[in-house]
């Protein structure tokens, strides 16, 4: 019973952060209006908003206008992916657990409209820095290693390489991730990325965000 009530929590939230995410990316109020959709307003029933099932019923489009409110792969990924992985990690309530969900709230937001509210990341390196451990067992080559990387983002950033947004979660990373870690960290978000190279080309941009949560939770799990 504890395992069902575990699953079914983790798609519920993973659901939730994900329309507060749309909500936010929108300009729209996060808390005062139940669930609509976004193109013509009409309030969603209760059962539009089943996790993991309501949207493939719908198709992905609204019962009232037809408009799609999701794609297919960002469904499988923040919907059904995501709360699969989450899964696998141990429950706790600690800022570190909760994290998750905040990086799944900027992914969401880099994958809908390119941009995320990653300035709050830079609110929450302090605490992480004084409580996390990761940097206390990095060994000097290490933290060389991380002060390389982060500086190399900066002409990357200029030459629009790389979105400024993805910045402070790459100084989170370093922070949370010890030096072997980190290098995992890295390397799986660039292989990740590398795979969808066809699909970069086509849309010209592709949010970054996704394959970094992606590539935090495999670290971790690694």
């Amino acid at each position: 019973m504890k395992e069902i009530l575990l699953i079914i929590t983790q798609f519920t939230l993973a659901s939730l952060v994900c329309c507060l995410a749309d909500r936010a990316i929108s300009g729209q109020a996060l808390w005062t209006n139940r669930s609509y959709c976004f193109n013509c307003g009409h309030p969603l029933a209760w059962y539009d908003m089943i996790p993991l099932l309501s949207a493939p019923m719908l198709k992905f489009r609204c019962r009232n206008c037809s408009q799609t409110f999701t794609s297919v792969p960002e469904w499988l990924f923040f919907e059904g992916l995501f709360p699969l992985m989450m899964l696998t990690i141990p429950f706790q309530w600690s800022p570190a657990y909760f994290l998750h969900f905040f990086l799944l709230f900027l992914a969401r937001e880099d994958s809908q409209k390119e941009r995320a509210h990653t300035d709050i990341v830079w609110l929450l390196t302090p605490y992480f820095l004084f409580f996390n451990e990761g940097l206390a067992h990095d060994e000097p080559v290490f933290i060389l290693l991380k002060v390389f990387f982060l500086t190399l983002n900066f002409p990357l950033m200029y030459l629009q390489k790389m979105g400024v947004g993805d910045f402070p979660v790459f100084v989170l990373a370093a922070i949370m991730f010890d030096g072997v870690a980190f290098t995992n960290f890295i390397f799986t978000s660039t292989f990740s990325t590398l795979i969808f190279v066809p699909l970069m080309i086509k849309k010209r941009k592709m949010p970054f965000l996704p394959f970094l949560l992606f590539s935090w939770i495999i670290t971790e799990l690694i």
